[in-house]
């Protein structure tokens, strides 16, 4: 789902994890898929200032087609490069294996597969909130107070490893089910 909205800038701070940059949405301008979303959850963003005119703008120094400014409108822009208005960012992909296990740990958390598993495999009750409700239950497995301790602890690195390996048994036996029957 995709859906565009004014927000302005607020703050900018950097953190271990990269830089954080909040901004403030109206209230009717929210979109709801947007507050709804857990905590974690990836977004693709595009960001475009807009004008007095209420439309997009490039960077400061690249002219306008109509000459009306010192800068060129997104659709201006992009007619000179190429494709779409504004352009998104590609990042290249680490393979799973590449990414620290509490990366790793809540990636699985938001795999609706993962969810399947430990419903049918560890007795974990389906609820409305699964990422929650997976997250919750692996630190409780784990013995820890956070996921970001698993890939420090021995013993919960241990822990997790076990379950992901009983884990892909199981992707293995759900891939090759029918080819048992």
């Amino acid at each position: 789902m995709s859906e565009a909205f004014e927000a302005k800038k607020h703050a900018y701070r950097q953190t271990q994890d990269g830089i954080v940059v909040s901004f403030v949405i109206h209230p009717n301008d929210m979109p709801e898929h947007l507050a709804l979303a857990p905590l974690g959850t990836r977004f693709g963003v595009a960001v475009a200032e807009i004008g007095d005119d209420e439309q997009p703008i490039t960077a400061q120094g690249t002219p306008r087609v109509d000459g009306q400014s010192d800068r060129a409108s997104a659709p201006d822009a992009a007619e000179a490069v190429g494709s779409s208005p504004i352009p998104v960012a590609t990042k290249d992909r680490r393979k799973f294996s590449d990414l620290p296990l509490s990366q790793q740990c809540a990636l699985r958390c938001r795999d609706e597969r993962f969810w399947n598993f430990l419903s049918q495999n560890h007795g974990v009750i389906p609820n409305t909130d699964w990422p929650t409700v997976a997250a919750s239950y692996i630190r409780t497995f784990c013995a820890v107070a956070s996921r970001g301790e698993i890939g420090v602890d021995p013993n919960a690195t241990a822990k997790w490893l076990n379950l992901e390996a009983e884990y892909q048994s199981y992707l293995t036996d759900e891939m090759f089910a029918e080819a048992r029957r």
